[in-house]
């Protein structure tokens, strides 16, 4: 079997999309931008704060794979400050300053739903307890309850004993 052929790297030419006939865009506007968005994470803010029209942002992020990783590599910077200030919030919190985190918390969830947006499960059975064998049910439930993770079994811990 041959060899598979080597690629060259290409650098980025923007299409012809790109280069529409208008003024020139501002020299070294792609890595102001960078800065913008790391700082603040707004991707139409950011064009304009470096003079360029936000679908031309846009467009450059659609042709260009390389400066559209650079983008949002950009923009994870913004959201690990986010994440910090979140602490911070709750650090001040703790010392008395009322603090209102729900904007960060929102945007937080919006870019790391994964971490960030709660998860529940609820689990209903409907069973004949007529038709189990004797201990069955018992079983049943501490097979579910075997499956729970600590803190679950925590919480589920402190509301029994708050109940009795």
């Amino acid at each position: 079997m041959p060899p598979k052929p080597r690629r060259r790297e290409r650098r980025f030419r923007p299409p012809r999309l790109l280069t529409k006939p208008g003024a020139p865009l501002p020299d070294g506007w792609r890595e102001r931008y960078l800065v913008r968005v790391r700082q603040h994470g707004g991707l139409e803010l950011a064009a304009e704060e470096v003079g360029v029209h936000p679908d031309t942002a846009r467009n450059y992020r659609a042709a260009d794979p390389e400066f559209a990783s650079e983008v949002t590599a950009a923009r994870e910077v913004h959201t690990d400050t986010l994440v910090q200030r979140l602490i911070a919030t709750s650090d001040d919190k703790a010392n008395g300053d009322p603090g209102n985190p729900v904007g960060l918390i929102v945007t937080l969830k919006s870019r790391r739903p994964a971490e960030f947006i709660e998860r529940t499960a609820t689990l209903t059975a409907t069973v004949d307890v007529n038709a189990l064998e004797p201990n069955a049910g018992l079983a049943l439930i501490e097979a579910i309850l075997g499956e729970m993770r600590p803190a679950a079994r925590a919480r589920l811990a402190a509301t029994s004993t708050a109940d009795s």
